[in-house]
């Protein structure tokens, strides 16, 4: 018979395998992440410097307005592109907070069996004591008997 401890050992080093790949997987959507808040602010201050080079140039300020508007029409593909990414990071913690759970749930059942193995183990010593004892007992009342 196939040891039941070993099986749930094999099944918890796969299951913190899926622990490392989830916390690996958070962290490049949080990667992501940063770099395009990163991205974004650059643009905002890219902008403010700019708006600051155009001054009251009429000629100037035509070209930075219609450069304001493309800058804006990237931002908000920044804003979408975030929102995905930021829902994306939630099934992604979600699917962490599933994989510690397994974890967890296979150590307790390693843990259940190993205690009741060595319930059994215990069992199976006093079980034994026990018939050695009576039959010390037997011996002793039938030499007191003979």
């Amino acid at each position: 018979m196939a040891n039941p401890v070993k099986a749930l050992d094999g099944l918890i080093r796969l299951a913190r395998n899926g622990v490392d790949a989830a916390r690996r997987n958070v962290t490049a959507v949080e990667d992501q992440i940063t770099a395009i808040e990163a991205d974004d602010a650059r643009l905002v201050a890219e902008v403010a410097a700019e708006k600051a080079a155009a001054g009251n140039d009429p000629a100037m300020i035509a070209g930075w307005v219609a450069y304001a508007g493309r800058v804006d029409r990237r931002r908000a593909e920044i804003a979408r592109h975030l929102t995905l990414l930021r829902k994306a990071r939630e099934r992604a913690l979600e699917d962490l907070a599933e994989a510690f759970r397994t974890v967890k749930r296979y150590e307790i059942a390693r843990d259940n069996r190993l205690a009741r193995a060595a319930h059994e183990a215990d069992l199976r010593e006093t079980d034994r004591m026990d018939e050695i004892g009576m039959a010390g007992f037997r011996r002793k009342a039938a030499e007191e008997g003979e």
